[in-house]
């Protein structure tokens, strides 16, 4: 494989690895900052219509015994909130081709002052003027006929000389621009080489990041779940109460042994739900604080505890 060919499959490999990366990084990104958004703002609508309204059917029995509160959690410092992600910096991959256009205008260069060199050598070893203002067409050709003799038995034009000069000098220009663009190829090799090194080094410089935005992502959906979960609960839940209200009036003491049980379920729902839609989403060393991660595992077991005492009867 030639150097050319080398250049182009290393950098072929590096667009690849960058791509596959990049596209892997974007959903990444994507999909956390959705979910961020989506559950930021079943946050919103739980505090501003559900808490309400559920506290307010609370509220409306008496003697309901007390119930112990989840603490709100708050960051201390607003630089811990969870954020959106910006899109990683971007890594361009061009392929290398220095050299290549100085090469050829260089043999170009070659041929024209060989060529030239050529007539003055021809003009000197044939004892003619080398006067420019003297020399015209008839001694240019004389100059360059002095080649001729090495083609013996050939045409005595001296147009045969010019030829010769000319392909020597040709020749040469060629020879000229491939050592240079061999040169260069060398060099654009290196380059490729390193090129590729540093799209390695910026795939495992943030991999970890786009790694850590995917377990968060996961988290974050997680929650949403539960929380959603909570809210499907809470709504039934306040609709029971209703219900009780309705039929039994709003005397807690007076009420059946189950309508008790479903109020005291209730006033669960109702805790955490106030509790996780005024949770800021804090982190400690960029990870989710154990605090708030605890707090929505809590609300995953309620909901499941609570789905159990529903299908159980």
């Amino acid at each position: 494989m030639n150097k050319l060919a080398q250049i182009r499959s290393i950098v072929q490999e590096a667009r690849e690895l960058i791509e596959e990366f990049r596209t892997d990084a974007v959903a990444a990104i994507e999909e956390y900052n959705a979910n961020l958004a989506s559950l930021t703002t079943l946050q919103e609508s739980i505090a501003l219509t559900d808490v309400p309204r559920i506290k307010e059917n609370l509220n409306a029995f008496t003697g309901l015994s007390e119930q112990m509160f989840t603490p709100i959690i708050e960051c201390e410092d607003p630089d811990n909130l969870l954020v959106s992600a910006d899109a990683l910096e971007s890594f361009e991959v061009v392929e290398p081709r220095r050299g290549a256009i100085a090469a050829k205008l260089w043999g170009v260069l070659a041929a024209i002052v060989l060529f030239v060199l050529l007539g003055i050598v021809g003009a000197i070893l044939q004892h003619l003027t080398l006067d420019p203002s003297q020399m015209d067409a008839k001694q240019l050709l004389q100059s360059y006929a002095f080649y001729k003799q090495f083609l013996p038995g050939m045409n005595a034009s001296p147009y045969i000389g010019v030829a010769m000069a000319a392909l020597v000098s040709i020749l040469f220009g060629i020879l000229v621009s491939w050592a240079l663009l061999h040169k260069a190829a060398a060099a654009n090799l290196a380059q490729a080489k390193a090129l590729f090194d540093a799209a390695k080094e910026y795939v495992e410089t943030n991999r970890p990041r786009v790694e850590h935005l995917k377990t968060l992502a996961a988290f974050l959906a997680e929650a949403k779940k539960n929380l959603e979960g909570l809210k499907i609960l809470g709504e039934e839940y306040e609709a029971r109460a209703k219900r009780i209200r309705f039929f039994e009036g709003n005397d807690a003491a007076a009420l059946s042994e189950r309508s008790r049980k479903e109020l005291a379920r209730l006033q669960k729902l109702f805790d955490k739900l106030d509790a996780l839609s005024q949770v800021q989403l804090c982190k400690s060393d960029e990870d989710v604080a154990q605090a708030v991660r605890e707090l929505f595992e809590e609300a995953g077991k309620l909901v499941e505890e609570t789905k159990e005492e529903i299908y159980r009867g």
